[in-house]
Order: structure tokens, then sequence, then C-alpha cells
């Protein structure tokens, strides 16, 4: 067992070598502040980067019970190292995201009179959310080139479609990704 883990680290290490020297990353990412989606992260320099994330969905039918369902989310992230090796990063993010939820729904609605045709009505809920917030993360480089992160820390939420819905939180962020570029 003790050979089988240190084959283990070993290969990680061995793969390693040169992964926080790669310039771009792409990926997928879930956070509470920058949104979820598919991500593009850019060094700027040894210190600074950069991530953006989107995630796009129109008009999916039965997503929702008996309507379709459209989501928009835009984020972006801006990151400083803290701590940096060529398999490690431990950064400090600012970010922020908007995020726009359509739920379109059929009602059929059965009036009280037996002789009467039931009423079938379209409704609709949209929502504008805005999230900003600051996070701590970890960044873990494999084999040269594949990324694992993992941050948190807090955000601030508002709804903005009716300004019911204000709030400070505790929010998570995990993310993967595939670095390339020098």
């Amino acid at each position: 067992m003790k050979n089988l883990i240190f084959a283990l680290v070993f290969t990680l290490c061995a793969g390693n070598l040169f992964g926080q020297d790669s310039k771009h990353t792409i990926g997928m990412s879930a956070s509470s502040t920058s949104g979820v989606g598919l991500s593009y992260k850019y060094r700027i320099d040894k210190d600074w980067s950069v991530k953006t994330n989107s995630l796009i969905v129109l008009n999916a039918p039965g997503c929702c019970d008996s309507g379709e369902f459209s989501f928009f989310d835009v984020g972006s992230e801006l990151q400083f190292n803290l701590y940096r090796t060529k398999w490690l990063r431990l950064y400090l993010l600012a970010g922020g995201s908007y995020w726009f939820i359509e739920n379109r729904y059929e009602e059929t609605i059965y009036p009280e009179d037996p002789n009467a045709q039931p009423i079938s009505r379209i409704d609709k809920d949209i929502y504008h959310n805005l999230t900003i917030g600051n996070f701590l993360g970890i960044e873990l480089i494999a084999f040269r080139h594949i990324c694992f992160n993992v941050d948190f820390g807090h955000f601030y939420y508002a709804e903005l479609t009716n300004l019911k819905s204000n709030e400070f939180g505790i929010g998570v962020g995990i993310g993967f990704g595939y670095t390339f570029g020098q």
C-alpha cells in the first residue's frame, strides 16, 4: 500500500514540473460569486489572473413541470496569487456575476361551471440577480495540464427583479480545466 501511495505522489509531482507556467486555462466552473458554466482564465503576469464564466440555456423544453426554461449567466474574477509553485497556487479573488432566469409554464384553469371550457394560460417568472464577493482559493495542477480549483469566501446577492431578496452569505466555488500556452 505504501508503494502505491508513493507511486501516485511521484507521478503527480513528476507531471507537475511546468504546470503553473501556462498562460491560458479553459474548463468548467461553478462559483457562488462568479457564476457557472464554461470558463476561461488568462494569466496576466506572475501575480495576476483574470477568469470569466458563462452559461446560456435557451428554451429548454421539459426542464420544468409544464413549460420551458431559459437561463443566462456571465461572471468574472480578478485573482491575485498569494503563493505559487509549479503545481500549487493559493490566491485571493474578487468577482461578480449577473444571472437571468426565465421560467415559462402553461396553467389550465377549470371553471366551476361544468359546461364551461377549461381556460389555458401561459405565465412566466423572470429573475435578474447580481452577485459579488471575495474568496480565497487553491489550485492544483496535475499531469502538467489538468487543473482543479476550490475557493470559498463571502458574497453579496441581490435580486434585481423586485429588490426583495438581498443577503450576505458564505459561498464556495469549484472548477477544473486544461492549461496551455507559454
